[in-house]
């Protein structure tokens, strides 16, 4: 391919060569080069049997053709002993200017001083430390867990606006996402599991405004992942926190949800447990569907302990959700491209 991309530049040369009145010394220079270039392609793809002897001699042919053209061709400032010719630029003998010759070319040229409209000088930003090592170990509380949620959104955000000062910040940012995920928030005790009344997220009712604020916080968190995902190289130990995080993020949103606000209880909080506003059973609770993940974890090499044991919380914990299960994607009908 590049040796025909070069033999489609080579044909160029020689159209060119036959309407043209003179050349340029430099210009014999560059052609000359080319054609080496050329000559050494050729070469190349002959030895390995690519280009076979007659090629090889259309070749030798087609060069001494472009040769031929370009000796017989006067050379402008021959004399390389002597400077080029001078370039004037100050002495204005054209009549009109050149921007005048193209209809509306004139607006493009600002002619006053513009300087004026710069503004004062804005000193530059200077670097906000990032402190990861703050990200707690383990929480106890949900006042605790929020509050770790909240502070590695902080310094995510940090990472992403200081890429001047810190390189490799995606890696970064997932790192610390896996680590809030991985280490510091537990995850939510199946419905089948012995000791799920134990479980961190049901031991204790939680208001409306707190519930809103931690799928705030879950949402933020979950596009820093994406955007880390979307950004970085594919490779095999990232695979594994591809499927592992979002289902461990949906996992914690999910239980959070379908506990009912002890002072204005939201209304898909209780539709998601069948129930209406004002706590009047209306139907069987709703569970969320896992789709082919299950099947897709099974052939996912983990290359993390607590990850390992986090996906399998997880799946637990959808497993054992009763109800009719929704966002089945894979029994929906395909949607038709409206592109």
């Amino acid at each position: 391919v590049r040796h025909q991309l070069s033999h489609a530049y080579m044909e160029l040369i020689k159209s060119d060569l036959a309407v043209v009145k003179d050349i340029e010394s430099s210009s014999k220079t560059v052609l000359k080069i080319a054609a080496r270039e050329y000559a050494r392609s050729a070469a190349a793809l002959g030895e390995i049997k690519l280009i076979h002897e007659e090629g090889l001699e259309k070749t030798r042919l087609f060069l001494n053709g472009i040769d031929d053209l370009v000796q017989a061709l006067p050379v402008r400032y021959n004399d390389a002993s002597k400077p080029p010719p001078p370039c004037n630029l100050a002495d204005n003998d054209f009549g009109e200017q050149p921007y005048s010759k193209h209809s509306l070319f004139a607006r493009l040229i600002r002619e006053e001083d513009v300087d004026m409209y710069a503004g004062d000088i804005v000193p530059p930003v200077g670097y906000v430390p990032v402190d990861l090592t703050r990200v707690p170990k383990k929480v106890l509380t949900y006042d605790e867990a929020l509050a770790a949620v909240r502070y590695a959104d902080q310094q995510c955000m940090l990472l992403y606006n200081q890429q001047k000062y810190i390189p490799n910040r995606f890696y970064m940012i997932m790192a610390l996402i896996t680590h809030t995920f991985g280490h510091v928030l537990p995850m939510p005790k199946s419905d089948k599991a012995s000791d799920r009344d134990a479980c961190f997220w049901r031991q204790k009712d939680m208001r409306f405004e707190r519930q809103l604020d931690w799928m705030l916080m879950l949402s933020r968190l979950m596009q820093h992942f994406m955007c880390c995902v979307y950004s970085l190289p594919f490779t095999k130990p990232t695979a594994a926190l591809h499927v592992s995080i979002p289902v461990s993020i949906l996992a914690i949103a999910d239980v959070i949800l379908r506990k009912r606000a002890t002072d204005m209880p939201s209304a898909v909080s209780c539709h998601l447990q069948g129930e209406a506003v004002n706590g009047k059973r209306l139907t069987e609770a709703y569970s969320i569907s896992l789709a082919t993940l299950t099947k897709q974890l099974e052939n996912t090499i983990v290359h993390y302990p607590e990850i390992n044991i986090n996906r399998t919380n997880a799946v637990d914990y959808f497993e054992a959700l009763p109800g009719v299960a929704i966002l089945r994607w894979e029994t929906h009908p395909q949607m038709p491209n409206f592109c």
